[in-house]
């Protein structure tokens, strides 16, 4: 069957907005499982590489690569990394950096801006101003930079959300070892999703890692969804295609949010031999009813962000 698609996870796949020490953590992480011995030397070099391929700073690749694999729009994340990483932009300038590829790519782009809460009331500001100045759609959370999902210095924000029906994407899972795992279990987001029922909350990678506690939380939490983005890196006898399989058989497709976590997810694979599997009648939905398949590859984003689904 043909269906509309968004993809509910990507980035800009640009060295501007994302800082140096982050990129050296993915390289650290890649090389994690083929090193015995720490080896700064092989970090540096595969981080160079990374760094050096990261040049669509305009969005360009992105929507070449969404057109090539019939994907309508796109969720962008603006994860917020200037309060732990010195050399990441301000968010005030990665969020007008990024309304200008919204303008340059009309009708492509869903833009969820990242705050950390730690920078106050100047974040309250900026947040304010990526939702009412640039047509941002949600807030997005960085929690292991340093700080619960569910701390009161978030209700500012989050009394926002309820206030203008935005969803909030939080990390969770492993991340660059510079920054802490403590905040990054699903269950650390539930006393949030208790006190603002009215605010939708959506667990990135939560459908790839920790699944039995996101699953947990989608199943209780009326205001709790999971996105299976990274789902392409995943290893193993069953690979993502049985893991997703099973994921799609768990009765919360009403809950769970097609992502790819482009361009990451394209190391692995192309982009579109991705969407290939997914959309073929025999792809890893082949279980699933239609409805079930258009909830989890649009309707589902597209009802949290207010958009038409058709």
């Amino acid at each position: 069957m043909h269906m509309k698609i968004i993809d509910g996870h990507t980035h800009i796949n640009s060295s501007r907005f994302i800082p140096a020490e982050f990129i050296q953590g993915v390289a650290h992480n890649m090389l994690a499982d083929s090193l015995q011995k720490f080896d700064r030397a092989k970090i540096n070099a595969l981080s160079t590489i990374i760094h050096s391929q990261m040049k669509d700073h305009y969005g360009d690749q992105l929507v070449t690569d969404m057109d090539s694999a019939n994907v309508s729009k796109s969720v962008l994340l603006v994860p917020d990394f200037s309060y732990v990483f010195n050399s990441a932009d301000s968010i005030d300038s990665l969020a007008k950096a990024h309304y200008e590829i919204c303008r340059r790519h009309e009708n492509r782009f869903i833009v969820f801006i990242g705050v950390d809460p730690r920078h106050g009331s100047q974040a309250i500001l900026s947040f304010k101003r990526g939702i009412f100045d640039y047509g941002f759609k949600g807030l997005k959370l960085y929690p292991p930079c340093g700080y619960s999902s569910s701390d009161p210095s978030l209700y500012p924000f989050y009394e926002l959300c309820a206030e203008h029906n935005i969803p909030v994407l939080l990390h969770t899972g492993p991340t660059s070892p510079q920054l802490t795992f403590r905040y990054a279990d699903p269950f650390d987001v539930d006393d949030a999703a208790r006190l603002f029922p009215s605010v939708n909350f959506i667990l990135a990678h939560g459908g790839i890692v920790n699944v039995d506690a996101a699953v947990q939380q989608c199943q209780f939490r009326p205001n709790v969804y999971l996105d299976i983005s990274g789902f392409s890196s995943m290893s193993g006898a069953e690979g993502w295609v049985g893991h997703l399989t099973h994921l799609f058989s768990r009765g919360i497709n009403h809950k769970i949010i097609f992502g790819t976590d482009w361009p990451l997810s394209s190391m692995t694979e192309t982009y579109t031999s991705q969407l290939t599997k997914f959309v073929a009648q025999d792809g890893v939905m082949k279980n699933c009813l239609d409805l079930e398949k258009e909830k989890i590859m649009y309707k589902n984003i597209s009802k949290l962000v207010g958009e038409t689904a058709n």
